[in-house]
């Protein structure tokens, strides 16, 4: 819910005052939030940090998604999501045996403490060296010449006033993209957060187990965040319409994430993995491609904003689905969970391809 609040007005507020202070504000939101986890004593004080922490977590789409429409060209943009998103990835894959062994050694509290203050560091890092490609250094005349050519349509709107959310709710592919990731993040979501439960109580994996096979999924997801990202940028680079190439490698996404479907049903549990770390692979090809599809249809001025929205609706989608999970799960099982997660990307590439369609014609007349 704090996620899905934040979003939007995350995305507004980065393009308003700048994507160098927004993203530092956001993250030090999530890392005093991160931190905070160790003082929860039930289940509504952690309710409540979990609330603040999606709060700050919010910016961090809008802002890499602004970084790469400001820094490079449609035929590199995908592959550039494609690297700054393996990064949450192999996040992920290292915390799930390192949260396992904090767990095992030093206790919960201390798992949340550390987690948070490797925001802060990240927060140093990023106030000492990044800067836009107008005021970077090491940038040459060259480099910057080449940045402002092929994104010369953005230009001539950097002080323009930013649009109101009312007026970019009026255009159909902003709520094409909506739709689309209200159905397929919400996988993504499922994923993350149920994977270890339902090692736990549907294959009967224990903490030490969980943590030597969880993190399997997550390598796989990695590496198909770069490769989605360098599949469609090599299609821009032969002459595809970006937008379109998106559309292509992600149509063969989100039939890859079926494979999630059999999961549930093989009784080998290594099978399981097997085809989870398939579909999880297939996914962040989608994610790769979904997350720059705002920086193809945009100006910078609208990039963070355009993404705010469509995050809103990618929160609402997991928020719902996540409710909808336990109440599954409780009364059913993980099996019709595993065949609606399955079944969701075909609805969104079918929205994508009906609702958003354009080129890099649409940019200058967003």
């Amino acid at each position: 819910l704090g996620y899905m609040f934040m979003q939007c007005i995350s995305g507004k507020l980065i393009d308003i005052i700048g994507v160098y202070r927004g993203f530092a504000i956001t993250v030090v939101i999530w890392s005093i939030a991160a931190a905070g986890h160790a003082l929860a004593t039930g289940a509504l004080s952690l309710g409540a940090l979990r609330f603040v922490l999606g709060l700050g977590e919010a910016g961090n789409w809008p802002a890499s998604i602004k970084v790469v429409a400001t820094w490079f060209p449609p035929r590199e943009r995908a592959t550039a999501t494609g690297l700054f998103n393996s990064g949450s990835i192999i996040g992920a894959m290292i915390s799930a045996p390192l949260i396992a062994w904090m767990a095992l050694t030093v206790g919960w509290r201390w798992a949340f403490v550390l987690t948070g203050a490797t925001g802060f560091i990240w927060m140093a890092l990023w106030l000492i060296f990044y800067r836009s490609p107008k005021t970077h250094p090491r940038l040459s005349p060259e480099e910057l010449t080449h940045i402002q050519t092929v994104n010369g349509a953005n230009e001539g709107k950097a002080n323009e006033p930013v649009p109101t959310w009312f007026q970019l709710l009026r255009l159909r592919k902003v709520w094409g993209l909506i739709i689309a990731r209200i159905f397929s993040d919400p996988v993504w979501w499922f994923w993350v957060f149920w994977l270890p439960e339902y090692l736990k109580n549907a294959r009967g994996f224990g903490m030490e187990a969980i943590g030597r096979y969880a993190w399997i999924p997550f390598l796989t997801a990695g590496v198909g965040s770069l490769v989605g990202g360098m599949a469609s940028s090599r299609m821009v680079r032969r002459g595809a319409v970006p937008i379109r190439a998106r559309k292509f490698v992600m149509l063969w996404a989100a039939i890859g994430m079926l494979s999630g479907i059999p999961a549930v049903l093989t009784s080998s549990a290594q099978l399981a993995i097997a085809f989870l770390s398939v579909a999880t692979f297939c996914y962040c090809v989608w994610a790769s491609n979904i997350l720059t599809i705002p920086a193809d249809l945009f100006p910078d001025s609208l990039v963070g904003s355009v993404a705010g929205i469509a995050g809103t609706g990618a929160a609402f989608g997991g928020m719902i689905f996540t409710l909808a999970t336990g109440l599954l799960v409780d009364h059913f099982s993980y099996t019709p969970v595993f065949f609606i997660a399955g079944a969701m990307p075909l609805v969104s590439i079918t929205v994508l391809y009906t609702m958003v369609r354009g080129g890099e014609a649409d940019r200058s007349a967003a």
